[in-house]
């Protein structure tokens, strides 16, 4: 996966088409600044995953992270 865009605390990564498989529609993913490994959510479009961003709470998201 490539990095894309750091946004709100979050890193969104394209992955590369190889890498598609199942995921075929969904080419984005979002992942936590400080948890590389867990992946947050995946979209469709750059654009769905940059509203994800902007609208979610990255500490939130990183305590309920923590928790596992």
């Amino acid at each position: 996966m490539e990095l894309v865009d750091e946004r709100n605390g979050f890193k969104i990564c394209e992955r590369e088409d190889a890498e598609l498989g199942y995921f075929s529609s969904k080419r984005y993913v979002v992942f936590h600044r400080d948890y590389d490994g867990v992946w947050i959510a995946d979209f469709k479009s750059l654009k769905e995953a940059e509203k994800f961003c902007e609208e979610e709470d990255a500490d939130y998201w990183g305590n309920e992270i923590s928790k596992y």
